[in-house]
């Protein structure tokens, strides 16, 4: 994993979108933060940490992630460290406290006109009842998905009893939960819940 020190940013202009680094460095600059580029995580896009020990606190964001997705990423965790900075150990990870701060990241991002208009109009939407993930938001997603990565098709998209590839595997879709979708894998007849948001191939 390697660091970028936030004062001259110079490891983040490579993954930020045109115009977005002097609002993360406005954001940035009152707290005590070293911002990490970390290796592609399935698991997570991007993290917190909180200051311990002495040290400052850290943010990791996925260094493969396109660079829409790593500012949006990025603001989520930037979110963290303000409600952190307000509030201490006294909030949930993705309490109201969390929430709020993230609205506000949210809303301002959306002012940057060099943005494309789908994804700061979807930003200002996703501000007035921020999610833990970007994934929850069909709306948000999809503009995303669209703007970086048109090649796929969302899960959601697939209608019930089509076949599609996940991850070098075929599946048939059956039904559509709140979040997921229960699809049942042609090789082993195994069922299983895949988000909604996972980007899929149809057959």
């Amino acid at each position: 994993m390697t660091y970028a020190n936030v004062s001259p940013y110079s490891g983040l202009e490579g993954f930020l979108p045109s115009g977005t680094l002097p609002l993360v460095r406005r954001w940035l600059d009152p707290y005590a933060c070293s911002v990490g580029l970390s290796r592609p995580r399935r698991s997570k896009l991007g993290d917190f940490r909180r200051p311990r020990r002495g040290r400052s606190a850290q943010i990791t964001v996925n260094r493969d992630l396109p660079p829409l997705q790593f500012l949006l990423t990025l603001t989520h965790e930037i979110a963290h460290l303000h409600a952190f900075g307000a509030h201490r150990r006294r909030i949930r990870p993705h309490g109201k406290e969390w929430k709020n701060c993230f609205a506000v990241l949210l809303r301002e991002l959306a002012s940057v006109e060099s943005l494309p208009r789908d994804y700061r109009n979807a930003l200002l939407e996703h501000a007035v009842k921020p999610r833990a993930t970007a994934q929850q938001d069909l709306k948000l997603w999809s503009v995303l998905k669209e703007i970086e990565a048109p090649e796929g098709t969302l899960l959601y998209a697939i209608a019930e009893g089509a076949l599609f590839e996940f991850r070098g595997r075929r599946y048939l879709k059956l039904r559509t939960a709140r979040t997921r979708c229960v699809c049942r894998d042609r090789k082993t007849g195994r069922d299983y819940y895949i988000s909604k948001a996972a980007t899929v191939s149809p057959v």
